[in-house]
């Protein structure tokens, strides 16, 4: 109970400091949720009194009439030694050592806010009080209930005439809400039916369930009367008893009566009163204070049960508000950076998105592009074919316009000047179409950029931004028009300028083929001649616009779309860097209501996280999750497993007990086997649950292990248990076995089975009894043997467990993913720093000059670079499936007292990377934002890219960074509320980031490609070309002369020694790069193995004659095909695993190509020769021999 009444006390603390005091807002408030005690009573009812017998001081104002006229919230905190003293909320930096001016401040505070009336205030006054002789509590004190207002009508000086509504509707605010518990106090020297604590208590509570009844001024009682039929329940019947109490009178308080005696002066009045001795046990303020804090076991139900009932709701409303306090923070955006660097990043950033937008609606990942095309195919040609080039080329205006181009000089064979004007004043009108497909594109890159403002939610943050960045990209969309609109008019007058003369050569040739050559010169201007010049017009214009319909698409996209998308706001992005802080803070003028909903927001959500934090560090939040039924038809599939296979060693990894822990030990129980559990539980909460070591001695811990029958080769590592007592298998009481025993290298075991077994009395730890229906543990020490030196200690954490488990499953999905084709595309295995990272990674961090690109430990690759003011940008990139990853920097390359950036990926997707700085090994010494690495203002970036995790971040040192000490670390569990869980593995490495290498990698990327590529050669040259060479010399070779048959042998020794070679070099690489192919890997390691095997054959050939010599000459071709075979598959492998690109496919392909055409091509010379062979020794038989035969 004292940690439930902790809680609250600190989550109401925190709601204080954060602003939530439960007002009504547009804010989600937790104020309200919270579980509180509520001490409502009438004027002069002797509230005060009972509040200040509770905390023994003197510390509220007195007088007659209304005087509490503000809530009055009390926080009660017990301290273990020191001087008591008071604190207020409006003022938290201020102690209050003397109460009497506590008693001040509260009237004056009071006064602020109401004025010198005797007015009422919602507003409540936030009191903490720090003391050895209170309990740990939170009361809040109403104002007393009143019938009629007092002094002057007027508001300044007396009370309005709605102050007895006033009043009720504030204190039904606070008692209507079901979390609350009312503390109810009616004085005993009047009627109980005329209480106003009773008559609003039962409006809100008509049951009782949460309403606490104190009797106050029973000793003030007329003679011959008592309260007993009250304080029995019978007068009136609450949930919970009745508490007398005795006060302090007006005259014990003028003498300055202390707590002590009145306190002492109450108990000998309840035990000395006839009436009230019987009951004298459960009366008085000090009973009664011990009821508010911890609240002993009645027969019917208590505070306890109340505030603990609250708990789980109050977990779902809290995460429920942490989710839309960040979807609603997420949806606002970013807030504005301080300074101008940061300022101007956020824009370019901006800028970027609107810019990535625009592109994808050209590049037709949005809709709209497409109405570019459009306009090329249907509007261009209809435009075109609208030109009237038939009237143009009418009759009458051909015969004007040749005369008027012949001038006083008529021409001699062919009007050359009049076909010349006929064809530029028809050329002319395509200006028009041109012109408006230029227009018709700027309209529609106008719409896209309109469109992509509206589609770019972070410009719709900052309404200036916006303004400008359309602004500044129509001018650019201007400036690009008429530039596309002079190139496009250009190739027109280009076409006007100079003709085609081949077309009109062809003319003369046509007369002489077709024409009528008898025809006079004269003739010519006749009407069939003037058509004639007029059709030939009109072929030549029709030809130009076709070439025109190609050529104005392309000038058009080249002077428009390709520089919108290239360079649209580049002239904006100029002017921006001459801006200065303050005008860049005009450009990100974002509405003050946002920005102050932003704030609002973000100390709400620290609230809220700060109360789920303090929830989840309450022990007893954790327990009814823990065995709440999930699944359970999961639960009885995993246990008839295991029973159903005999399990006689039954191991479980989860992360608290769970209904699989019950099914699993109803399968142990059956098949009579044991249950080990691997559960990451704190010392702190063993403690707190009760349960015992049952083992303390040292022959016992080799009895135990030899019971769980545990390999040490393969143990489990078991960080503690957690099983509440109650009736287990068997009828048997079910307990929990722990203890320690260094298992290997130090662990925990812990195994859960029925009462009966090892270690019953020996050990004398564990004891079982039931007294009044509870199960009763006796606490023992937790045994430790774990050595120091061990990683698995240092780690100092909850989940030393994972230190090995997360070894095993690395290793075991190492295997998995590599069996399923080369491992994955990440840096660590494929492609290695050939990635892109323009596509996902903002710049700078996309755009690394002289980029270091440094493999580091196992799939972790980082890319850096340096420039000279000692600025560092670096990519972090590693494999990932969940939880986070991290970097810190250490000066001695330990990890306690590093700072590190740490990424992750959260529920909803989105990326996280915040620093840390280490301090200790637990989770509340591990603090985000607190770290000491110098960044920029370029703001750290996360992205995730297929299976691989990049953790983008810049710094800048003060001097030259050299050698750096670098801890790599990583968990599967993702930070809880941004704290992080611990790891399940890490590494320290030196890195010289002036040379560029670690300690044990020395070449870095340059080197392992050097090493690749000569693995690559030597193999390919050795399995792939020599020994397939020897091969087929022995083979076709060795019936034309023995000197080539034995010619094969040094061929093949050589590729032998190449594949050697290559096997050296791979293993090389191998051992800087830390990767594994086991595919590739084994079947190396198989050829080689066979390959020695072919040469030691070779030394060991049996002579000719032998009758060996046949099984020899069997064994040495097919172990020698099988050897090519694999070779060849080897090296396909490697060249895809490698990813050596298109260059060396082609070239392999190419030899293995040539390789098989000349075996088949010396395959079938080998056949036609020993069918030639064949027919030699056994000649034919014919018709013409057999009849010889008999004539003979």
């Amino acid at each position: 109970m004292e940690n439930l009444i902790a809680l609250v006390n600190r989550l109401q603390r925190a709601c204080t400091a954060l602003g939530d005091h439960g007002e009504e807002s547009s804010l989600p408030t937790l104020w309200d949720a919270l579980p509180s005690i509520a001490v409502v009573g009438g004027q002069s009812s002797g509230k005060s009194s009972v509040l200040e017998s509770i905390v023994g001081k003197d510390f509220l104002p007195r007088g007659s009439g209304i005087v509490t006229r503000r809530p009055l919230v009390l926080q009660l905190h017990r301290i273990d030694e020191g001087r008591e003293y008071a604190e207020f909320g409006h003022l938290p930096r201020k102690k209050y050592t003397d109460f009497a001016a506590v008693v001040k401040e509260i009237a004056d505070e009071t006064d602020r806010e109401t004025g010198r009336s005797k007015q009422i205030s919602a507003v409540p006054i936030y009191l903490s009080i720090y003391s050895p002789n209170v309990v740990n509590l939170t009361l809040i004190d109403l104002p007393g209930l009143t019938k009629v207002a007092v002094g002057e009508s007027s508001p300044s000086n007396g009370q309005s005439e709605s102050i007895v509504m006033d009043i009720e509707n504030m204190v039904r605010s606070y008692i209507e809400k079901p979390n609350c518990i009312i503390l109810a106090v009616s004085p005993a020297n009047q009627d109980l039916a005329t209480s106003d604590a009773i008559k609003i208590s039962r409006e809100v509570d008509p049951k009782g369930e949460r309403t606490f009844g104190v009797l106050t001024k029973i000793d003030l009682m007329d003679k011959g009367t008592d309260a007993v039929d009250i304080l029995e329940g019978r007068a009136y019947k609450l949930q919970f008893p009745w508490i007398g109490v005795v006060n302090r009178s007006q005259a014990d308080i003028n003498r300055k009566v202390d707590m002590i005696a009145a306190r002492r002066r109450e108990r000998d009045y309840f035990s000395e009163t006839p009436e009230y001795n019987h009951l004298a046990q459960r009366m008085g303020s000090e009973h009664l204070g011990k009821v508010l804090s911890r609240i002993k076991a009645y027969k019917t139900k208590h505070l306890e049960a109340v505030i603990k009932s609250r708990i789980p709701s109050l977990q779902s409303l809290i995460n429920k508000t942490i989710i839309d306090l960040e979807t609603e923070l997420s949806r606002l955006g970013r807030p504005i950076a301080t300074d101008a660097g940061g300022k101007l990043y956020m824009i370019m950033e901006i800028c970027r998105v609107f810019d990535g937008i625009f592109k994808e609606h050209l590049d037709g990942v949005r809709p709209g592009g497409d109405k570019i095309y459009s306009v090329f195919d249907n509007q261009l040609p209809a435009a075109l074919k609208r030109l009237q080039f038939d009237k143009h080329l009418a009759l009458e205006n051909v015969r004007k316009l040749i005369t008027e181009a012949d001038g006083y000089q008529p021409h001699l064979i062919a009007p050359e000047q009049g076909y010349r004007r006929l064809i530029e004043t028809a050329l002319i009108t395509i200006k028009g179409p041109a012109e408006a497909v230029v227009d018709a594109v700027h309209g529609i890159l106008k719409e896209l950029v309109h469109k992509s403002i509206n589609e770019t939610a972070e410009l719709k943050q900052y309404p200036s931004l916006r303004m400008e960045v359309s602004k500044a990209a129509v001018e650019s969309l201007e400036r690009m028009k008429e530039e596309s609109k002079r190139a496009t008019l250009q190739l027109v007058e280009m076409e006007c300028s100079y003709l085609t003369v081949d077309f009109f050569r062809k003319l003369p040739q046509d007369v002489e083929k077709g024409g009528n050559p008898t025809h006079s010169i004269f003739d010519r201007y006749n009407d069939s001649y003037l058509r004639r010049i007029g059709s030939t017009v009109l072929s030549y214009v029709n030809a130009t616009c076709a070439g025109l319909r190609n050529s104005i698409p392309k000038s058009v996209v080249y002077c428009q779309v390709r520089e919108a998308k290239r360079s649209l706001l580049d002239h904006f992005f100029a002017e921006l860097g001459k801006k200065e802080g303050r005008q860049l803070a005009k450009v990100l003028d974002e509405d003050p209501a946002i920005m102050q909903r932003r704030v609002s927001l973000a100390k709400r959500l620290e609230l809220y996280r700060a109360a789920q934090d303090e929830i989840d560090n309450c022990g007893t939040a954790k327990k009814p999750s823990s065995l709440r039924a999930q699944k359970p038809e999961s639960n009885e599939f995993i246990s008839a497993l295991a029973a159903g296979m005999s399990a006689k060693l039954i191991v479980q990894v989860t992360s608290e007990v769970s209904p699989f822990t019950v099914a699993l030990a109803a399968a142990a129980w059956q098949t009579g086997g044991k249950l080990v559990c691997i559960l990451p539980e704190s010392r702190e909460t063993i403690e707190e649950l009760g349960l015992s070591d049952m083992v303390d001695k040292a022959n016992d811990y080799d009895r135990l292990q030899e019971t769980l029958d545990v390999n040490l080769n393969r143990s489990v590592v078991v960080s503690s248990n957690l099983l509440d007592g109650g009736k287990g298998l068997g009828g048997c009481l079910k307990r929990v076995r722990s203890m320690t025993h260094s298992i290997g290298k130090g662990m925990e075991v812990t195994m859960i089975g029925k009462g009966s077994g090892f270690g019953s009395s020996k050990s004398g730890s564990y004891s079982v009894g039931r007294e009044r229906g509870e199960v009763k543990m006796d606490k023992s020490k937790w045994i430790f043997k774990l050595g120091s030196h061990h990683p698995v200690v240092a780690m100092e954490g909850r989940w030393r467990w994972a230190f090995l488990l997360a070894s095993l499953v690395s290793y075991i999905g190492s295997d998995a993913a590599a069996d399923e084709g080369g491992g994955s595309e990440g840096d660590g295995r494929k492609g290695l720093c050939s990635t892109d990272l323009t596509t996902f990674l903002p710049f700078p961090y996309s755009n690394l000059p002289n980029m270091v690109c440094q493999p580091l430990w196992n799939s972790y690759l980082l890319r850096y670079s340096k420039s000279k003011d000692n600025e560092i940008t670096m990519v972090l990139s590693t494999i990932y499936t969940s939880g986070w990853v991290g970097i810190g920097f250490s000066r001695d390359g330990k990890m306690l007292n590093s700072s590190c950036m740490v990424g992750w990926v959260n529920q909803e997707g989105q990326g996280r990377i915040k620093q840390y700085h280490i301090k200790g090994f637990t989770p509340s010494e591990i603090k985000p934002e607190r770290g000491e690495l110098p960044l920029t203002n370029v703001p750290p970036y996360v992205a995730v890219q297929g299976a691989t995790i990049y953790l983008s971040f810049q710094l800048k040192f003060n001097t030259t960074l050299k050698t750096q000490p670098l801890l790599l670390a990583f968990s599967t569990k993702p930070p809880h509320h941004h704290r992080l869980t611990v790891h399940e593995d890490k590494t320290t490495i030196y890195l010289d980031f002036s040379a560029g290498k670690t300690d044990d990698s020395s070449g870095g990327v340059k080197s392992y490609l050097k090493d690749r590529r000569t693995h690559g050669t030597l193999a390919v040259m050795g399995w792939g070309f020599f020994l397939p060479t020897g091969a087929i010399m022995a083979r076709y070779l060795s019936r034309k002369d023995k000197v080539w048959y034995y010619f094969h042998v040094p061929i093949q020794f050589i590729g032998f020694l190449l594949g050697v070679a290559a096997v050296i070099v791979g293993v090389s690489l191998y051992s800087k790069m830390h990767v594994f192919f086991p595919a590739h890997r084994g079947i190396g390691i198989f050829l080689l193995v066979i390959t020695i095997l072919q040469v030691l054959a070779f030394f060991t050939r049996p002579s000719s004659d032998s009758k060996y010599r046949r099984y020899w000459n069997w064994y040495h071709n097919w172990v020698g095909r099988i050897c090519l075979f694999f070779g060849a598959v080897n090296i396909l492998v490697g060249i895809h695993i490698a990813d050596a690109g298109q260059g060396w496919k082609i070239g392999y392909g190419f030899l293995l190509g040539f390789l098989l055409v000349t075996v088949i091509v010396l395959e079938a010379l080998l056949w036609l020769r020993r069918s030639a062979d064949a027919d030699k020794q056994h000649p034919p038989f014919s018709i013409n021999s057999i009849d010889r035969e008999i004539s003979l």
